[in-house]
């Protein structure tokens, strides 16, 4: 982000991008803490069904 306004700045002297930059940031943010998020979700999924089958060989061995 910092990079594409210092660009803006280069080529659109005119843009205050000091000014721009944090709102862009707080709009980008929440974009790619949601699409974090959303693989994290998948991730876990995959670990969570993983461990359920190592929790049942568990049980098995058990008496």
């Amino acid at each position: 982000i910092d990079i594409s306004m210092m660009l803006l700045r280069r080529f659109a002297p005119q843009f205050k991008a000091s000014q721009l930059s944090p709102a862009i940031k707080n709009i980008v943010f929440p974009v790619l803490m949601v699409t974090y998020a959303a693989y994290l979700v998948e991730s876990m999924k995959l670990e969570v069904t993983r461990a359920n089958g190592v929790l049942e060989w568990f049980d098995k061995l058990l008496p």
